[in-house]
């Protein structure tokens, strides 16, 4: 029955990445968006640093052959604030997540790695309740 109500809501997604990550991006939307068909309406959010606009495009074509919305946000225009030394072995573009407050109009939004292939619906991860809550995530190794 819950389940049934994520139908007449928009689930946002974000992605966010260089043009390094671009095709692992790609690839992760089409699993994303092939096995979620029944969700009536999916914005996804792709915040980029240094992409190419050939990239963007096919991204956007893509999920425009979904019917979906896609927004483009700069990384630099979400996260102004963020100011860093060093980054490891991280790309800058993982921080991001945390400034997704930035982006107005959302209530909630599941981030997902580019590298991540999604095999099934996400509506039962959607629907937990963060109401709580600034954030939810899992534990990698």
């Amino acid at each position: 029955m819950q389940l049934k109500s994520i139908i007449n809501h928009t689930v946002n997604i974000a992605y966010s990445c260089d043009e390094n990550y671009i095709q692992h991006t790609g690839i992760s939307i089409i699993s994303l968006l092939e096995n979620n068909k029944d969700i009536e309406k999916i914005t996804i959010y792709f915040i980029e640093k240094d992409v190419k606009e050939s990239s963007i495009k096919l991204l956007n074509d893509i999920v425009n052959s979904y019917n979906r919305d896609f927004i483009v946000i700069p990384f630099n225009k979400l996260c102004s604030a963020l100011d860093i030394s060093s980054i490891g072995r991280h790309i800058e573009t993982v921080y991001a997540k945390l400034f997704f407050g930035n982006i107005t109009d959302v209530e909630k939004i599941l981030y997902l790695d580019s590298d991540t292939i999604v095999n099934g619906s996400i509506k039962h991860i959607w629907q937990i309740n963060l109401k709580h809550n600034y954030f939810g995530c899992v534990k990698t190794t």
